[in-house]
Order: structure tokens, then C-alpha cells, then sequence
């Protein structure tokens, strides 16, 4: 039995000491594959990564915090690398007015410009909500693309309208803290083929390793509460999982793999 990481940040500085014992680690527990979204400035690691571990996949995108550093050069990036198929999605993009370290406006424009590119591309997208539900929910409804709603913290409309949309729902190790009884009752209750487990990691710990850095071996967790929370085995839950993953990001169990187009 294996249990996909739907999303992991190992380009993330913090893996920087010891990123292949990490993900050596997740292998051993039979975590994988593992999808990891990079900014354009963490993208060279990444195909590093995913040429050294093959279960490793990529996405590729604009975070909201980052919708100000938005550029031709960059969207130039995301073109060229999604129509020569070395990644799965573009991700991790959407919106967050929680922190708003870019202007909303630009938020709004920048998720538009990348869900371009995921539409003409046919790839999926990998989208981050916080606290911006109404318009995550309008820009979805704007193009004919899928995709995943990654840690998902908002409220159960916006889930409603994800599956409507044919978005997945991914849930992390908020589905174990104790301030998550809202989570864990959706997590109950929607269509167990729309929904995948991640660690976000280095963020979002599960309980037990709350506070400590996250990282892909620990997904397991969040399967075994989910397995609890819907009354189903853990095997049962993981073969779902697998299912799920490749459905949404091709490859085995799912679409062809993309063929490489050239440098």
C-alpha cells in the first residue's frame, strides 16, 4: 500500500541539509508519488529532484503572496515548460487575503493568466484559497480547467462549487489539530473520488509532530485520520488515494505521460 503526497514543498530551504534523507524517508514508507509545486526560482531543483527520485512530480506556478513579481519572462516560463510536458500542473496558484503580500487586483489578474495557461496546456492547477472564497469561486467558474483545492480551510460552499467544477478536494495535517472539527466534517462527508491527502510540507505538521517541521513520510497521519473519520480501512483509503492522484495528474492508473517536446 502506498499513499500519494498530494503536495510538498521540498524545494523549500528548509529541506536543504538533508533533502534526500527526506525524501529517502517518505519512499520508506511507502509515501509516494509526491507532487511538488515550485515557483519560478525553485524550478532548476526541482527537475534536479525528479530526475534523481522518478516518483517525484512537478508543478509549476505563481503563488498569490508572489502575484506582484508577475512578468512576461515569467508567464514566457510557464508556457515553455508546460508545452514540453515536464510538469503535471500549474501550482501552486489562486488567492490569499489573509496576508495580501500582493495586491488583491493583482492576485485576481495573475490567477487569470495562469489558469490561461492551464486551459491552452490541458493541465490541471493546484489552487491555494484563503480567506477569498467569492472570487477563488468566480475565476473557477471562468475556464474549462480542473484541479485540486490544496490544504482546504474554507467554508463548504466553496468545496460544493469545487466538486461542481470537477476540482479535487486535498486535505493536510489541519484535518488532526484540534481546532479542526469543521475540516474533519466535511472530510466526512464528500465524494471519497474527489478527495487526496498532502503535507504542505515543511508546513502544517500533523499531531503527533505538530510544531516540528513537516515533511512527506508524515502524510500517513493525515490518511489514518481521514480512514477514521470515514469509517473505512487504511488500505481501502490509500487504494482510493492512488486512484484519486493519478485521475487528477496523469501518468500511471491515469493518462498517458506527456511526451517530451525538446528543450
Amino acid at each position: 500500500m502506498k499513499i500519494p503526497d498530494s503536495h510538498a514543498h521540498l524545494t523549500d530551504r528548509k529541506f536543504d541539509q538533508d533533502r534526500d534523507e527526506v525524501i529517502e524517508r517518505a519512499k520508506g514508507e511507502e509515501v509516494w508519488p509526491i507532487m511538488v509545486p515550485c515557483s519560478p526560482g525553485e524550478f532548476s531543483l526541482g527537475k534536479e529532484l525528479a530526475e534523481k527520485f522518478p516518483f517525484i512530480h512537478l508543478a509549476l506556478g505563481v503563488h498569490p503572496h508572489d502575484a506582484r513579481t508577475w512578468d512576461q519572462e515569467k508567464r514566457g516560463m510557464l508556457e515553455r515548460e508546460a508545452s514540453r510536458g515536464k510538469i503535471r500542473a500549474i501550482g501552486e496558484i489562486g488567492l490569499d487575503y489573509h496576508y495580501n503580500f500582493s495586491p488583491p487586483g493583482k492576485q485576481r489578474d495573475v490567477l487569470r493568466f495562469q489558469m490561461e495557461i492551464a486551459e491552452k496546456y490541458s493541465l490541471p492547477v493546484i489552487i491555494h484559497s484563503r480567506e477569498s472564497a467569492p472570487d477563488v469561486g468566480k475565476i473557477i467558474g471562468e475556464f474549462n480547467v480542473r484541479g485540486v483545492f490544496h490544504s482546504f480551510s474554507e467554508e463548504r460552499d466553496l468545496a460544493e462549487l469545487a466538486l461542481s467544477k470537477g476540482y479535487f478536494i486535498s486535505f493536510s495535517g489541519m484535518l488532526t489539530f484540534s481546532w479542526g472539527r469543521e475540516i474533519r466534517a466535511l472530510a466526512a462527508e464528500l465524494p471519497l473520488e474527489r478527495l487526496l491527502v498532502e503535507t504542505d510540507s515543511p508546513y502544517l505538521a500533523p499531531v503527533p509532530w505538530r510544531g516540528r517541521r513537516n515533511e512527506p513520510a508524515f502524510v500517513k497521519k493525515v490518511a489514518e485520520r481521514l480512514a477514521e473519520i470515514r469509517g473505512m480501512s487504511l488500505e481501502k483509503l490509500g487504494e482510493a488515494l492512488e486512484k484519486n492522484y493519478f485521475a487528477l495528474f496523469g501518468g500511471e492508473n491515469g493518462k498517458p505521460e506527456k511526451e517530451d517536446k525538446g528543450n
